[in-house]
């Protein structure tokens, strides 16, 4: 088994947390986050669904809980991509515009240019990572704090798309599409297709991050990637193909969402809800903002808790300004508990900011 030591304590690669002898409390703080987040997250889950039955809003309907199974699906590939980069002590901000990219660039491919489905996909999919390798080319080797690059490539994508591919703000899925409406809208033994697209994702990704020497590298470069340098750890290659990995997932989730609704619109701040609901995720999902901690499983059941929330609120017909405060206050009070669980110290502030 492999440790990493510096000055300020231990961390072991190979472990779910880090263990830090200088901070019991944050150790303990640490324990509780890993083992007991999920579940309350899982208690929420069930406290909101009982109060909804008990509402009389038919909550536990079969088309209902269809409709958030569908729901769930993209919010927790996105929130996967997401949390991967918050593993790493970064940020992907543009995740968003990349989604809205992917989806219109799809649409432009197969009704102008007479591409058929599946190579449309493969080559919104590969702009996907070549706009993750940008941000982190820049973040990486530029050293520019993740926070503004991605802030600045949100916008920029989006604008580059606008000059030179299409003007148009809002791309309709053509009729005749069998695999991105399969993507978004089919059913496989009553279980819809975004589902088992988000397990395969997850599934993955956790085999990743719990088996292969990348996860337990990338994590310990979370948790402190001065210390991963000086143990010869290549912190910068992974740190980058995070970022390359979190917009293809972004691409993917751009593609679903299409055949959710079979249209993306960029207008009326869509591309900005679900940046806010894939960050949500992983913070609830008990992905710390100080980086090298958190665990698949928890963002599984956070999705399912954003999703269930969206859906309770849309039964109750929230007006779009109550539920955009209502999402602020359940974000708001996640990066509250993690800042509990998780407090800044000396060997996180030597970590560097996001």
């Amino acid at each position: 088994m492999t440790n990493l030591k510096d000055g300020a304590g231990t961390t072991d690669v190979l472990s779910d947390s880090p263990r830090h002898p200088r901070r019991g409390a944050v150790s303990l703080r640490s324990r509780v986050a890993s083992v007991e987040q999920t579940w309350l997250t899982l208690g929420l889950v069930a406290v909101v669904v009982l109060a909804l039955s008990v509402a009389g809003l038919g909550v536990l309907d079969p088309a209902n809980l269809a409709d958030i199974g569908r729901a769930t699906g993209p919010l927790l590939i996105l929130g996967t991509g997401a949390a991967l980069v918050i593993l790493g002590r970064g940020i992907d901000l543009s995740a968003a515009s990349v989604a809205a990219v992917a989806a219109q660039l799809f649409v432009w491919l197969v009704s102008v240019q007479g591409y058929g489905e599946l190579r449309a996909i493969l080559v919104c999919l590969v702009v996907s990572a070549v706009l993750g390798l940008v941000n982190g080319a820049i973040i990486v080797w530029g050293q520019v704090p993740a926070l503004f690059v991605t802030l600045a490539t949100w916008q920029l994508y989006l604008g580059l798309f606008r000059l030179f591919v299409s003007k148009e703000t809002n791309a309709v899925l053509p009729r005749d599409s069998m695999v991105v409406s399969w993507m978004g809208s089919s059913n496989v033994l009553g279980i819809p297709s975004t589902l088992l697209i988000a397990g395969g994702v997850v599934v993955l990704t956790s085999f990743v991050l719990r088996f292969t020497s990348f996860g337990w590298f990338y994590r310990a470069v979370g948790d402190n990637f001065i210390t991963a340098q000086l143990t010869g750890i290549p912190e910068r290659p992974l740190r980058l193909i995070s970022y390359v990995l979190s917009s293809i997932l972004a691409g993917l989730t751009g593609l679903v969402l299409l055949g959710v609704a079979g249209s993306y619109t960029t207008v009326y701040g869509s591309s900005e809800a679900i940046l806010f609901d894939a960050i949500t995720i992983a913070i609830i999902g008990g992905f710390s903002l100080a980086g090298g901690r958190g665990n698949i499983r928890g963002v599984v059941v956070a999705a399912l808790l954003i999703a269930v929330v969206q859906n309770g609120m849309t039964l109750m017909n929230f007006t779009v300004v109550a539920t955009t405060l209502t999402k602020g206050l359940i974000l708001l009070a996640a990066i509250a508990v993690d800042a509990w669980l998780h407090p800044e110290s000396e060997e996180t502030v030597r970590a560097g900011d996001l």
